[in-house]
């Protein structure tokens, strides 16, 4: 199911547009969480790049 299809079906499902601000902002932040979660275990076999992630400052 692609995104648009998603959020069609949430403003279909929701009952104003105040839930449908908020099921759409867990829904990104959810996505957000997946695939930046992807993108560190494609990188998690090589050592040097954690090296390197954890000197970084942090993101705050």
């Amino acid at each position: 199911m692609d995104i648009i299809s998603i959020i069609a079906g949430l403003l279909k499902d929701t009952k104003s547009l105040m839930e449908f601000e908020e099921q759409l902002k867990l829904l990104m932040q959810k996505a957000f969480t997946q695939w930046v979660g992807e993108i560190f275990e494609e990188h998690s076999c090589n050592e040097g790049n954690l090296r390197f992630a954890q000197k970084r400052a942090p993101l705050v």
